[in-house]
């Protein structure tokens, strides 16, 4: 029996020549009398009893299903009551739709005789009268009769409510125990606003499917305890949970993110495209929300816009969120990153906040090697101080993404354009930082090696080499450029004439 809204139960009890009912309530928890119909015979009392089940029908808690008591003999087997009551069934299966199922009277009187004797101190008094009364071979006593009646009266009442509480739990239990998914498609998604109240988090969930309905969920809430830990939140459903498993999920907070990664070096433009891609947002969004240069204001008043001031990291994110909250979680995540001994050191220095930001963003992109960065710090600070021009080449880079010339490729004719981002061109460090910087490259900036390196030149391999002469970084520039791309050059050449793949570099030699 399966069913979709409360846990309203009718308990029907029948004797030779009185039917007791009881009712549950919705939480299917407890259980009360309800009235005795004394009938004459079973045509009236299926009448009667349709009467009942149409009346309970009608209010508005409603009716979800009937329980009958089956008399069963103690070894199970059936006896002429067994048929009438089976007769009684069918009779009532014909005239309502609710479900009806039976209950072996066995159980339910035995369970109704020990809630009685928990209630009834005298109860084995009463009970040695009632069976001293039964072995009586002539007229009871009226005294005698009138304990007797008295006593099975509230047994038969008893175990009516026993039959409609019992069946009522057991209907709970297999609901708040049930597997359940009511929900099309691969997965569902259920908002939890803040301050949103159990009954607001039943509807929610009831609306998307992914419980059966509010009472089975309030029940076992109930029994779980967990009704001051559920957490707001978004949440993905893509399976048939049961109620307490829901609750669980809400309890521990586990709410659906968007694990969306910014790597460092990475420009405000390159990071909005990372925002779009990952479907939380259009890419403009994330551009005009970082144009809000106050949020950085505190630690940076010079600045006009967010460049190199959102950190780079791994942010959960929800699915819809807003470009400007994100944006305002990088600048809070920096001024974390940012730290009261970092800002320490760089005073030492002489050294503002924007110049600290500006000069990490050119190690960034300098040099992928956590150990390099102090050595490449050092260089360009080694530079400044004697106002030697940095000649940076991603300084010339960005200043052509600025300028929508970039193409992939610098050029040495790049190297003249006139923007104050060149520092081929313009002493001293650009207006502002050109990438996001990580933590290692500002550390690096205010913690800078040792050294009176003034250049370095790639290794071809990520790495670089360092030198402090010209004459030293010329000799550098030969074998780490030019003879390297000469002899690149020709092994590819050599590569194409043998007609080979260039895997092994052995090919035609």
């Amino acid at each position: 029996m399966e069913l979709m809204g409360s846990v309203r139960v009718l308990g029907i009890d029948v004797g030779a020549r009185r039917i007791g009912l009881a009712i549950s309530d919705v939480s299917g928890t407890l259980a009360r009398p309800l009235t005795t119909l004394v009938v004459s015979d079973t045509n009236e009392a299926i009448v009667r009893i349709v009467a009942t089940i149409q009346q309970l029908s009608a209010e508005a808690d409603g009716l979800d299903a009937i329980v009958v008591g089956l008399p069963l003999r103690l070894d199970g087997s059936a006896t002429h009551a067994t048929a009438r009551v089976t007769a009684l069934i069918e009779a009532l299966k014909a005239r309502t739709t609710i479900p009806i199922a039976t209950e072996d009277e066995r159980l339910s009187s035995h369970e109704a005789e020990s809630r009685l004797a928990l209630r009834e101190r005298d109860w084995r008094r009463r009970k040695q009268k009632l069976d001293a009364a039964a072995g009586l071979p002539g007229p009871f006593p009226v005294k005698n009769v009138k304990n007797v009646k008295t006593v099975k009266t509230l047994i038969a009442v008893v175990v009516v409510m026993v039959l409609a509480a019992s069946a009522a739990a057991a209907l709970v239990y297999r609901r708040v125990t049930q597997p359940y998914r009511g929900f099309q498609g691969a997965e569902q998604f259920v908002d939890i606003p803040p301050g949103a109240g159990s009954r607001g988090i039943r509807e929610r969930l009831v609306a998307g499917g992914v419980i059966r309905d509010a009472t089975t969920f309030r029940i076992a809430l109930w029994m779980s305890g967990e009704g001051r830990r559920l957490k707001a939140g978004e949440y993905r459903f893509d399976r048939e949970m049961t109620p307490f498993d829901v609750i669980d999920k809400l309890a521990r907070g586990d709410v659906y993110v968007v694990n969306v990664t910014f790597p460092e070096g990475l420009t405000v433009a390159e990071m909005s495209k990372i925002f779009e891609s990952h479907g939380i947002g259009p890419a403009a969004a994330f551009v005009n929300a970082a144009g809000n240069a106050a949020l950085i204001h505190e630690l940076d008043p010079s600045t006009n816009d967010l460049e190199g001031y959102l950190f780079p990291e791994t942010y959960a994110l929800p699915r819809h969120v807003e470009a400007a909250a994100l944006v305002r979680q990088m600048v809070s995540r920096f001024e974390r990153v940012f730290t009261p001994e970092l800002h320490q050191a760089a005073t030492a220095r002489h050294l503002t906040v924007r110049q600290v930001v500006t000069l990490a963003s050119i190690v960034e992109k300098e040099t992928a090697k956590t150990e390099e960065r102090p050595l490449v710090a050092g260089v360009y600070l080694n530079r400044l101080r004697v106002n030697m021009a940095l000649q940076c080449d991603p300084t010339v880079i960005y200043a052509l993404l600025k300028a929508g010339r970039y193409t992939g490729n610098l050029h040495r004719e790049d190297l003249s354009l006139d923007s104050p981002y060149n520092t081929y061109r313009y002493p001293g460090l650009p207006p502002g930082p050109i990438a996001s910087p990580g933590r290692a490259s500002l550390d690096a900036v205010v913690h800078p090696a040792d050294s009176d390196f003034l250049y370095f030149v790639s290794r071809n391999d990520g790495s670089h080499e360092f030198a402090r002469t010209l004459e030293e970084h010329n000799r550098n520039v030969q074998k780490f450029q030019i003879q390297y791309f000469r002899d690149k050059r020709a092994a590819e050449a050599g590569t194409k004439r043998s007609g080979g793949s260039g895997t092994s570099g052995r090919s035609g030699r």
